[in-house]
């Protein structure tokens, strides 16, 4: 797979499905996470952002992807809000 443009490809950690008093909660109840770990960075990149930097982004802007059973996420570097 490669990154095109200015695209950052982000693994999404998976959300915990059980809460503090180890109940299970349903799928619509898990909140979505809003942090990832950047896999790949566009060729034309200008950001100081390195693979495997952990990083902050909206997910309602975030274009979700599933390659080889995993989730991520492709964002614009713009829509990044801050690296953790």
């Amino acid at each position: 797979m490669k990154s095109l443009l200015h695209s950052y490809i982000m693994i999404l950690p998976d959300p915990e499905t059980r809460d503090h008093g180890g109940f299970i909660l349903p799928d619509t109840a898990v909140k979505k996470s809003k942090t990832g770990i950047v896999m790949m960075i566009g060729e034309n990149c200008t950001l100081g952002i390195n693979v495997h930097d952990r990083v902050l982004y909206n997910p309602a802007i975030a274009t979700d992807y599933t390659h080889e059973g995993k989730n991520h996420v492709i964002i614009r570097p713009q829509d990044l809000i801050a690296i953790i």
